[in-house]
């Protein structure tokens, strides 16, 4: 995602990758590069809370639960 963002900005100068300059595969276009920076804004959201949810249900496993043989939190740490 981060690379349709920078390579469809119309005033980026590359994507630099770890010493390298990458083709720009995707033609400058600044309609595209705000479609693009709309969806990586939702799926990082997405994944922030798809994680809370992760260690909610873990957390509530480990305190809320009445069976013990299903302590998940010792399995993840």
């Amino acid at each position: 995602m981060r690379y349709s963002l920078s390579s469809s900005y119309t005033q980026s100068d590359g994507v630099f990758f770890f010493g390298f300059n990458l083709p720009e595969l995707l033609p400058k276009n600044d309609p595209r590069y705000e479609v693009f920076r709309v969806l990586h804004r939702w799926l990082a959201y997405t994944l922030l809370v798809a994680v809370a949810l992760h260690a909610a249900g873990a957390v509530t496993h480990r305190f809320f639960e009445r069976d013990r043989g299903n302590d998940v939190l010792s399995r993840m740490l």
